[in-house]
């Protein structure tokens, strides 16, 4: 149940990853038709920093957005003790058999 949990996570994190790429996506045309419309002189310089503005904001939110889901995944590993094991630290076995002789 608990790994089924993470892939519903790690899918949900890809399908907004994905939504947010076409917004950004989207705000770049904007930003270029905002320039394209000032250098053929139908528009001002505020509309371009305007777009420029919504660009940098949305950058933004994708980090924050990153980070606070890497920071949930941790706090999910760390609640579960996966956190070694999920980073590739795995603890030696000893001689005489598993780990919890």
């Amino acid at each position: 149940m608990l790994q089924r949990l993470r892939q519903n996570q790690g899918q949900i994190f890809l399908l907004n990853l994905q939504w947010f790429f076409l917004v950004l996506n989207l705000l770049g045309r904007f930003l270029f038709s905002a320039r394209e419309s000032f250098q053929a002189g139908y528009t001002t310089n505020l509309a371009v920093i305007e777009q420029q503005t919504y660009l940098v904001q949305a950058q933004t939110t994708e980090v924050i957005a990153k980070a606070a889901w890497l920071k949930a995944a941790a706090q999910l590993d760390r609640v579960l003790g996966k956190t070694l094991e999920n980073i590739g630290i795995l603890p030696k076995a000893h001689k005489g058999g598993s780990p919890q002789d």
